[in-house]
Formats: structure tokens, C-alpha cells, sequence
């Protein structure tokens, strides 16, 4: 088993040791002194404590908790791209963040900054995102959080700079989404220049309820997703985005911009499910399901397989409690290709393709379905 975890750890980029650490977090001990880390009796007060500790590949388990403690300043990491207050700084490359309770009961909590101007919502010079990662720290997974409440708006720096107010890196290089993976997350409530989620890729995530100051923001920017729900953004969901297996809904400005290759995907009842600025390029919509709110651009929508009428509600169980389980007759039962898994998005070592709901997807199957949900439920009565 340690041979087959150092060859894993070589495979990404991380030196070989001859044992990695595990370190607890327990937000009941901040503040406490005569700390280590190595149990949970002893479990350090905040992450970035246990990153500080850490060495490249070591595993980090955080106990349930709020953790809304600590600030990391851009002044401590003036070399690696740090540009606004963090709760969070990842610093080291091939570390595991894992909680042991799950996103219901721990979260990373930023901080709006109370000085900010109306319009920014919270981000301005001390406000707080939740996880940053550093330039040249790589092969970093966070798994079962909810980040929200994180800020990032700082004047005078430059575009991105200003991007990722939950987790991400302050750049706009796509590549990088294949570096940072964020499974069983929720994230909302975040502000910054382009939205909450930066050059990482989400894995059975909800983004909801999340704003962009770039009035063309997104939830996700730069980056990649899976079986991850978009929903309720005030702006658009996505930028220069891939998506496979996700569902965008309750966009109140447009479904997505300029998005990356977008397969089995469901858009449905955005304020415009079809304003994707064709004029700057269109990406590839295969084996998706389109609800076609208010579509102009006839050819976009004859991109989808499936289109919906804007009254039709017989995709989902209850989108409004959140259930996207599909019904029986919808559209998107065996629409999907679960190639587009397996060619667009890359998994770290261990981890398994499954739906929002934790099934696991048979990918040897010829079909798959459209969405987030591989449960077909049918209606009572």
C-alpha cells in the first residue's frame, strides 16, 4: 500500500517521502496553546495551522465546526501571489483537506468587509476570502465543505487579481482547474470580480447564491465542473467553463458565457438560456437538455439533443426543495455519454466518478443520464 501511495504522489508532482502525516483540525481549540496536531484531543484551532505544519502530500481532517477564525495577510506570502486576507492559504502542493463530518456541518466562513461601497456587496480592502492557493502550489483536494460568506475586491489590483472569493487562484489560466479539485462543497453567499469558484474544478458541488461586481460574473470561472449544481446566480453561472453532468438553473442574467465543451448538461428556467455570445464563439453543446428561455439565436439552441418548452416541468423531482432526481418520462434519462466524463474531467488518485447524490456512475454503460442525477423516480399516483 506505501509503495502504491509514493508512486501516486510521484504521478503528481509531489516528492516521495516515506510516510505521510495526518493533522486534525478542531475549531474548539482556538486560541488553546500546547498544540500538535496529531490527534484530535490535540487537533490544531485553524486549518492554516495545520497547512503551516504540513509537509507537500500530507492529509489534513477537519472536525465539524464554524471556522471563521484567523486571518492569513497578503504581506506573509508577498512571492506567491497572496493578494487579499485569506481564512485559508494553501501553500503546500499534493495536500488532502478533507472534513470528517461533511459540508452540513463544516464550514469555511470569509468576511465581507463593512466599509465596502453599496455596489461591491461586502468585497472591498478587508474583506476575506475563504481558500486561496498559492501560485505554484499544485494537486491540492478539498472535500466536504461549505465556503461561504468569503469577499475578495481590492482597488488598484488588476483583473484577476480579483477573482475567487471562495477558492481558487488569482489567475485566468483554465489549465490550472486541473490542479485543484473541490468535491461535496457548498458555496455561497461569496462576492468578488468574477465570482466565487477561480481555475479549479468542482466535483458533486452546489454554487448558489453567489455575485460577480464584473456585471457579466460568474459562479465558476476558468475552471471545470461535474455533477455540480449551478443555481441562483445574479449574474451568469459560468465562464470559459467546461461542464459535464451539471445542471445551470435560476441564472438571472444568463445561462453562461463563452463556456467551454458542455455535455450532458441540463439548462433550465435561466433568464436567457441561450445568450452565450455566439459572436465570440460558441462552444460545443453535446447530449444536453435546454428549458430555451427566451432564446433568440435559433442555431445555438439546435445544438442541444433535447429542448424543452419553458412550461414544461417534468424534468426534476422538486427543483424548488432541491431535488434533482429526474422523473419518469424526462427528457434526460439516457441522454448522456459518460465518455465526456472520462475525457473532459480528471480525477484525483482514489476518488470515483458519482452523481450529486453520491451513486456511483457505470462507465461502461452505452448511456448515461443528462444531469446530476442518476436516479429515475416515478411520480406518486
Amino acid at each position: 500500500m506505501k509503495t502504491v501511495l509514493m508512486v501516486a504522489l510521484a504521478l503528481a508532482g509531489v516528492s516521495a517521502r516515506a510516510e505521510v502525516n495526518t493533522w486534525y483540525v478542531d475549531d474548539d481549540n482556538y486560541g488553546k496553546g500546547g498544540l500538535d496536531g496529531k490527534t484530535e484531543e490535540t487537533a490544531y484551532g485553524t486549518i492554516q495551522d495545520a497547512i503551516d505544519a504540513s509537509e507537500d502530500g500530507d492529509t489534513i481532517l477537519v472536525l465539524p465546526g464554524v471556522y471563521d477564525k484567523g486571518e492569513v495577510l497578503p504581506s506573509e506570502y508577498p512571492d506567491n501571489g497572496l493578494c487579499h486576507k485569506t481564512r485559508v492559504a494553501i501553500s503546500k502542493s499534493g495536500l488532502t483537506i478533507r472534513s470528517t463530518g461533511g459540508r452540513d456541518v463544516t464550514h469555511i466562513v470569509g468576511a465581507y468587509d463593512p466599509e465596502a461601497p453599496a455596489d461591491n456587496y461586502g468585497a472591498w480592502s478587508n474583506s476575506v476570502v475563504c481558500v486561496s492557493v498559492l501560485s505554484g502550489h499544485t494537486t491540492v483536494t478539498i472535500d466536504g465543505f461549505t465556503l461561504r460568506d468569503g469577499a475578495c475586491y481590492r482597488p488598484g489590483l488588476s483583473g484577476p487579481n480579483n477573482n475567487g472569493g471562495a477558492i481558487g487562484y488569482y489567475q485566468e489560466t483554465p489549465a490550472l482547474a486541473d490542479t485543484v479539485h473541490v468535491f461535496d462543497c457548498v458555496i455561497s453567499n461569496c462576492v468578488s470580480r468574477l465570482g466565487p469558484a477561480n481555475c479549479c474544478t468542482l466535483h458533486r458541488c452546489l454554487v448558489a447564491g453567489n455575485r460577480a461586481l464584473d456585471k457579466k460574473g460568474y459562479g465558476l470561472a476558468y475552471g471545470k465542473a461535474e455533477n455540480t449544481v449551478f443555481m441562483d446566480s445574479e449574474n451568469a453561472a459560468v465562464l470559459k467553463s467546461v461542464l459535464v453532468n451539471c445542471i445551470v438553473t435560476g441564472s438571472r442574467v444568463r445561462a453562461s458565457e463563452r463556456a467551454g465543451a458542455v455535455c450532458n448538461t441540463i439548462y433550465a428556467f435561466n433568464a436567457y438560456d441561450c445568450d452565450n455570445y455566439p459572436s465570440e464563439g460558441c462552444p460545443a453543446f453535446t447530449n444536453s437538455v435546454s428549458t430555451g428561455q427566451n432564446c433568440t439565436d435559433t442555431s445555438f439552441i439546435k445544438s442541444f439533443n433535447c429542448e424543452l418548452k419553458a412550461a414544461e416541468t417534468n424534468l426534476f423531482v422538486a427543483p424548488v426543495l432541491r431535488d434533482w432526481r429526474l422523473v419518469e418520462g424526462s427528457c434526460a434519462i439516457d441522454r448522456g455519454d459518460p465518455n465526456c466524463l472520462r475525457d473532459l474531467i480528471s480525477l484525483p488518485a482514489g476518488y470515483e466518478f458519482r452523481d450529486y447524490y453520491g451513486r456511483k456512475i457505470d462507465m461502461t454503460a452505452a448511456h448515461i443520464h443528462a444531469g446530476v442525477s442518476q436516479t429515475v423516480v416515478t411520480p406518486a399516483g
